[in-house]
């Protein structure tokens, strides 16, 4: 598959290091089903001598103080929201339906028990697809991208 990388981020300060991939690729929309060329997103981050990976949730408990945590909200919205964007394993509505599912019972995401939820309610398949069968994506256009950029521009 040809991906090609759009946007490459090494954003450091203090202890905190993050890293932002961006590239373009086709992927299947989860609104749709039909494949689409999205930017898709990648973040990792890293506090030193402390953890590395999917660290966003650290990243505003460990910042040293206000102005640092301020300094990295926007990215960790846009990690929340982004990151991986085409590895969804449902549709919109499904994944919707799933996400507000374990928020309810409290409890970490299984994919068996999404699939017994799903099922439970006839939206195992939905529009054909039935979930978990093919990654999905939530597509991220040149127009969304452009604002997002926008967003990263300031830590240039």
């Amino acid at each position: 598959m040809n991906n090609k990388s759009v946007l490459k981020m090494h954003i450091t300060k203090g202890d905190i290091v993050v890293d932002i991939n961006v590239y373009k690729k086709k992927i299947i929309c989860w609104e749709t089903l039909k494949q689409v060329e999205s930017y898709v997103f990648s973040f990792t981050g890293e506090i030193k001598d402390y953890c590395y990976g999917q660290v966003q949730n650290e990243i505003l408990i460990k910042a040293k103080n206000n102005k640092e945590r301020d300094y990295f909200i926007d990215i960790v919205y846009l990690w929340e929201k982004y990151h991986l964007n085409d590895l969804k394993a449902g549709t919109k509505v499904q994944e919707k339906l799933v996400h507000s599912y374990f928020e309810t019972i409290n409890e970490p995401y299984s994919y068996e028990e999404a699939c017994r939820y799903l099922k439970s309610i006839n939206l195992l398949t939905h529009k054909g697809y039935t979930y978990g069968t093919k990654w999905l994506g939530m597509p991220v256009y040149e127009e969304e991208f452009k604002q997002i950029s926008k967003i990263l521009s300031k830590y240039y």
